[in-house]
C-alpha cells in the first residue's frame, strides 16, 4: 500500500506514513469518499465483510465499535409510552369502560358490606330514628320516635353460627333485651330478665342460608361478568353537556331482551353458578335450569328505547358525580357529592321520593345518617356501628333449654307479664293506652291462678 501524500510504501499495520507522517486512516477514508469503489461500501454493511485488500487493512487497523443498545431501548420505551398513553386515552373515551368501572366499585363495596372473604364478622350498633308527618299524627309518631335499638350481630360463616343480641328501649328505658343464638339448624332465644330458659326452635333447612357468603359472592360475580359481556359497545355513547361529559347506555326493548337472553343462556351452563343458586334458593339444579330457560319468552318488539342510564363526570375527570336511570314511566337520579354522601331521587308519575345518605365517623366508629322524604312525611335514622373481621364470635352456654312446643299458656302469660314490668314497657303502654290497669290486673291474676 502506498501513501497518497508522498507515494512512499507503507508497511502493513502502520498507522502513519514513515516518510511524511500522514495519517493512514484519513487517507483511506479520503479514498473511499472519492473513488466510489463498491468494495469500500461493504465496510459499512451490516456484517462488515469485504473482498478487497484495502478494506481488510482498514478493518484490521480499526476494530469496529460495538453498536449502542441505547437507541434500541429508547425505541422500546417510546412504544411502551405510546401504548400506555393510547390506553389512557381509550379509558377516557370508552363509555363502556366508564360503566364497568362504576359497576366494579359498587360490587367491591357490596362485597365488603356482606363480609365476603372473611371467616367471621362482628358488628356493634346503635340505631335511632325519627318520623315526621301531619299534625294529626303527631301523637302516634312521637311514640315511634321514642324507640331505639342497640346491640351486636356476630357471624361465623365457616361453622354456620350466629349470635345476635338486641337491646330495645322506649324513652331511654328498658323495653326488652333478647339474645338469639343460631347453631346450624337450631335457633335459641333468650329473653333477659323475663324468662330464665332458652327457647329452642328447630329450623331445618332454613338455617342452611347462614353459611352462604361464598355462594352470594359467586352469584354476584357471575351475573356481573355476564352482563358486562352481553352489553355491546354499540349500546354506549358519549356526549358533552356543559361542564359535564355524559357516558350513556341506551337499550331498546329488543336489545334489553338480547342482554337478558345472553346472560341467562350463559349462566344456565355454569355449574358453579347453578350450585350456588341452588344452595341459596333450596331449589334443585334441574328445576332452576327449566325455570331459567323459560323465564324470558319472545314477543313482538317495537325497537323503542325503554332504558337509558347516564353517568355524569366533569370534563377532564373520570369521577362520576351523577347517575340518571330512565325508563318509560320512571326516573332514578343519584347525586354523588363524594364517596360518603349521596342523594337519591325516585320519580314515578307525580310522586317523588328523596333519599339522603351520608357516611361519617363518630369517634372510633362509623356513622350512617339516612333520611327519606315523601310529600309531608319524612323519616330519618342514625346508625352508629363498628365492624371487626376474623375474630371469634360469642358462643353462649346453652343449658336450661325448653322446646317452644312445650311452652304452655301459663308460661306464655308469665313471659308477657314480666315483659310489662319493665320500665320502658310501662311507659309505652301508658302512652298508647293499649293496656288499661284493669286488663293488666286481670292478666296478673290469671297468671297467678296457673301457679
Amino acid at each position: 500500500m502506498k501513501c497518497k501524500n508522498c507515494n512512499s510504501e507503507i508497511k502493513e499495520g502502520s498507522l502513519k506514513c514513515e516518510a511524511c507522517g500522514s495519517n493512514i486512516n484519513e487517507e483511506v477514508l479520503e479514498t473511499f469518499s472519492h473513488t466510489g469503489d463498491t468494495s469500500s461500501e461493504e465496510v459499512f454493511s451490516i456484517d462488515g465483510s469485504s473482498s478487497s485488500n484495502e478494506v481488510e487493512t482498514f478493518v484490521y487497523d480499526n476494530k469496529p465499535k460495538k453498536k449502542s443498545v441505547i437507541p434500541f431501548i429508547g425505541v422500546i420505551a417510546a412504544v411502551v409510552l405510546l401504548l400506555g398513553a393510547g390506553f389512557l386515552v381509550y379509558l377516557r373515551i370508552s363509555p363502556k369502560l366508564a360503566f364497568e368501572s362504576v359497576i366494579e366499585q359498587s360490587i367491591k363495596k357490596f362485597e365488603k358490606g356482606m363480609g365476603f372473604g372473611y371467616d367471621t364478622s362482628k358488628t356493634e350498633f346503635d340505631l335511632k330514628f325519627k318520623i315526621n308527618g301531619s299534625k294529626l299524627q303527631d301523637d302516634y309518631l312521637s311514640i315511634i320516635n321514642k324507640l331505639s335499638l342497640s346491640g351486636k350481630v356476630e357471624s361465623d360463616y365457616k361453622n354456620n353460627k350466629s349470635f345476635i343480641s338486641i337491646d330495645t328501649k322506649y324513652d331511654k328505658e328498658d323495653l326488652v333485651k333478647t339474645d338469639l343464638f343460631i347453631n346450624n339448624d337450631t335457633t335459641y332465644i333468650y329473653f333477659k330478665d323475663i324468662y330464665d330458659k332458652y327457647i329452642k326452635y328447630d329450623m331445618g333447612d332454613a338455617n342452611k342460608q347462614q353459611n352462604l357468603t361464598k355462594d352470594y359472592e359467586v352469584l354476584t360475580r357471575k351475573i356481573v361478568e355476564q352482563i358486562k359481556k352481553a352489553l355491546k359497545i354499540d349500546y354506549f355513547k358519549r356526549k358533552n353537556d356543559g361542564e359535564f361529559v355524559k357516558n350513556i347506555l341506551t337499550l331498546t326493548d329488543k336489545e334489553l331482551y338480547d342482554v337478558f337472553r345472553s346472560v341467562l343462556d350463559n349462566l344456565v351452563k355454569d355449574d358453579e353458578f347453578l350450585n350456588s343458586l341452588s344452595n341459596i334458593t333450596l331449589i334443585n339444579k334441574a328445576d332452576l335450569i327449566d325455570y331459567m330457560n323459560g323465564s324470558i319468552d319472545d314477543y313482538n318488539f317495537t325497537n323503542e328505547e325503554i332504558l337509558s342510564i347516564e353517568l355524569y363526570s366533569r370534563k377532564g375527570s373520570e369521577k362520576v358525580e351523577r347517575i340518571v336511570l330512565r325508563t318509560n314511566d320512571s326516573e332514578l337520579e343519584i347525586e354523588i357529592a363524594n364517596d360518603n354522601s349521596y342523594i337519591i331521587k325516585i320519580k314515578t308519575g307525580r310522586n317523588e321520593i328523596i333519599y339522603k345518605v351520608n357516611f361519617s365517623k363518630s369517634g372510633d366508629k362509623d356513622k350512617l345518617n339516612f333520611e327519606v322524604f315523601l310529600g309531608d312525611y319524612s323519616f330519618s335514622a342514625e346508625l352508629v356501628y363498628a365492624v371487626k373481621y376474623n375474630e371469634q364470635i360469642t358462643v353462649p352456654d346453652v343449658k336450661n333449654v325448653i322446646d317452644y312446643k312445650s311452652i304452655n299458656q301459663s308460661d306464655q302469660e308469665k313471659i308477657l307479664l314480666a315483659l310489662m314490668e319493665n320500665a320502658g314497657a310501662k311507659k309505652l303502654l301508658e302512652d298508647t293506652g293499649f293496656l288499661s290497669n284493669q286488663v293488666y290486673n286481670e292478666l296478673g291474676s290469671t297468671s297467678e291462678s296457673f301457679d
